[in-house]
């Protein structure tokens, strides 16, 4: 098996796992981390989508981890990963599309500082009959990424199936 037939193969397998999570019932949030590691896998094929991915998959997690009580370790590895990566990146001597990551970075704050006062912008009643909105937020704006990335690796895939269809067919001729 060739380096081509390889990425391929593990970009069929970041899908698949990205569909089941997608399009099952009833998932839990920490079940993105199987879509994550095989998304991981693709790292020197997708190095944007990658980082992207990576820190909308921990961004999804936050209602959960809020619940067992682990904000501060949760910051600080979100923190690290977005000061962190880019280092390691450039270390690695990976290209990325710096723009694009610290964009979904800055999302990513902008979206939990919403979560995080939300409760003193709405007022109270309206807190009270709508208590999952936070978790709600989070939850909207990663399924936005997931499907994005999603939509992304079938396109992938579709192409270089065309692709090599073609190619197959001009060496038949």
């Amino acid at each position: 098996m060739n380096r081509k037939t390889g990425s391929i193969f593990i970009t069929c397998i970041a899908s698949s796992a990205l569909t089941f999570y997608l399009f099952a019932f009833q998932v839990h949030e920490k079940s993105i981390l199987f879509p994550l590691l095989f998304i991981s896998c693709l790292l020197y094929e997708f190095p944007t989508l990658v980082m992207i991915f990576g820190y909308v998959a921990s961004f999804s997690m936050y209602p959960l981890l809020e619940r067992d009580g682990l904000i501060i370790p949760y910051m600080l590895t979100q923190f690290l990963y977005l000061w962190g990566v880019p280092l390691l990146y450039k270390h690695a001597q990976i290209s990325y599309n710096a723009l694009a990551f610290y964009t979904t970075g800055l999302l990513g704050v902008i979206i939990h500082g919403i979560v995080l006062y939300l409760p003193q912008i709405m007022p109270s009643e309206l807190m009270e009959r709508l208590p999952h909105l936070g978790p709600l937020l989070f939850a909207a704006s990663s399924f936005v990424c997931f499907s994005l990335t999603w939509l992304y690796l079938n396109f992938y895939l579709c192409y270089h199936g065309l692709c090599s269809k073609l190619d197959q067919e001009k060496k038949n001729q």
